[in-house]
């Protein structure tokens, strides 16, 4: 009867330091993608600009945040349908350092 108890706790136990760890794995992506997310906002002026340097940031900027785009037509009403996904992790293998890179700010800091 106490084994099977002490099997129990242990199995919850288990389960419970799982649960942690993915808690764990959770706040961590939150916080770097609020980091992100707070660069992004720092550095909208560049990525809005209507210049050749503001279209090359913005296709970076999607290349690092959409997965993929599908386009096709609506079965019931034949209309064109876009399907974004975003990436909410780190970006694949594909994705080369310099476009992961962040330019270094006027005061040395990263903007």
């Amino acid at each position: 009867m106490v084994k099977k108890q002490i099997d129990n706790l242990r199995v919850l136990l288990a389960s419970i330091e799982v649960e942690l760890s993915e808690r764990r794995e959770r706040t961590a992506l939150t916080d770097t993608t609020h980091a992100w997310l707070l660069s992004l906002r720092q550095r909208l002026d560049e990525v809005e600009e209507d210049t050749p340097e503001g279209f090359e940031k913005r296709k970076q900027l999607v290349r690092l945040l959409v997965e993929s785009i599908s386009l096709g037509k609506s079965q019931q009403e034949g209309r064109a349908e876009v399907q974004i996904t975003y990436r909410f992790g780190p970006p694949p293998d594909s994705v080369s350092e310099e476009d992961l890179s962040m330019p270094v700010g006027k005061n040395g800091s990263r903007s």
